[in-house]
């Protein structure tokens, strides 16, 4: 199990009153995850959480919405003594239905080079975290070097 809690007083946030204050206004937030990590079978990382941002503040106030909630799942394994780790990110806004889901494919030839292989899948409603990047999904390529 595990957690984090931030709380951030007199962040800016939009008003919904745009003539006040040049738009902004200032509330308290508190941000949280809740955890836990877990192997499948000694062989599947699996880790998943509940996260939620709080914006202290009346909803007629502010165009943002005052609660988000999400749920992350992420999953990994690897293959020929890691030398090839799948990963599967799932992020889903339990508010306002948006996901973003992010599968990978790592390759460690040497102790000291990566090759990394993904993509990042976007849904949703136009006006929400990831729905805004809807019509912008991407893959990526992407080599390391360790040293």
């Amino acid at each position: 199990m595990k957690g984090e809690f931030v709380y951030t007083r007199n962040r800016f946030f939009n008003a919904e009153d745009v003539t006040q204050n040049e738009g902004l206004l200032r509330r308290g937030q508190l941000r949280y995850m809740v955890g836990v990590d877990y192997t499948i079978g000694g062989k599947v990382d699996m880790n998943g959480e509940f996260q939620q941002e709080i914006t202290f503040a009346s909803r007629r106030d502010l165009s943002d919405q005052v609660l988000r909630s999400w749920i992350f799942l992420r999953f990994e394994t690897g293959f020929f003594d890691e030398k090839l780790v799948p990963e599967l990110t799932f992020i889903l806004g339990l508010d306002s239905g948006d996901t973003m889901v992010n599968p990978n494919l790592t390759y460690n030839p040497k102790r000291w080079l990566q090759f990394i292989w993904g993509a990042y899948l976007f849904s949703g409603p136009n006006d929400q975290l990831y729905g805004q990047f809807d019509s912008k999904d991407r893959v990526y390529m992407t080599t390391r070097f360790l040293f």
